[in-house]
Formats: C-alpha cells, structure tokens, sequence
C-alpha cells in the first residue's frame, strides 16, 4: 500500500477540519485538509468517496472538481487540480481524490465547491464554509 493512501487513512481518522458532504447519487465524501488552510500558501484537500448506505469507498462516475469561491467578494481563486489516488501498483484507490493548487488569496469566508458533473453535463454541486484570518466582512 502506498504512503499516500496511508496518510490519507490518518487525515481521515484524526477528522481534523473535516466535513461531509452529502450528494443526491447516494454517496457522499468527506474532506480532510494535509494542514490548515492559510492565505497564500497552497494547501492539499484530500476527498474520500464512499456510499451512504454502507460506507463502502466508491468512485463517483460523474467528473470531481473542487472550485474556491469568496461570497461576500463575489469571485473565487485560481483553479484546483483534482486527481484520483493511485496504490504502489498504480491501481486507482477507489474514491479517494488529492485536490492540489489550493490557494486562498485573502483572509475571509470561502466556500469550498465540490462539483460532480455527469457525461450530459448536469452538475451538482455540494459545499462549505471556511474562514480565514484577515478577512473582511461585508
């Protein structure tokens, strides 16, 4: 088994600034950060998958993208870059996704957008609130 999927059983199990996220596909995901989120360092956001019904860890079919948006600014953050975890064997971790390119670029309340969007592009679209220091409250 890899690191990676080592750590992510650690992030995951100290539940650490976790959330979950529900989804109307039956599953849901919970979110675990590498550290705390600060304005303008990168972060990484790791995102487990896994049935409702069971708790079992599954890979959505729908596309995963995670977009950072500032409500109170009304714009976001550059792109994140989501990918799936791989194992030693290069076997694809079922459900498990490390979001990379993580900024904040100021202090504020965010919203974290996990998007699924299916072949016919409907999308649905799950979130929550991060806030961070420096912020400013309109």
């Amino acid at each position: 088994m890899r690191f990676t999927v080592l750590i992510l059983a650690l992030f995951f199990a100290l539940g650490a600034r976790a959330e979950t996220l529900a989804f109307s596909n039956g599953l849901q995901v919970r979110t675990a950060w590498d550290k705390s989120p600060q304005t303008g360092v990168e972060a990484k956001l790791w995102l487990q998958f896994e049935r409702r019904a069971d708790l079992v860890a599954t890979s959505p079919e729908e596309a995963v993208s995670v977009e950072l948006w500032m409500p109170s600014m009304g714009h976001g953050s550059r792109p994140t870059l989501v990918k799936a975890v791989t194992d030693a064997a290069g076997q694809i971790v079922p459900g498990a996704y490390e979001v990379s390119k993580v900024y904040f670029v100021m202090g504020g309340d965010w919203e974290v957008r996990v998007h699924l969007t299916a072949a016919n592009g409907q999308r649905e679209t799950q979130s929550f609130a991060l806030e961070l220091p420096g912020g400013h409250h309109h």
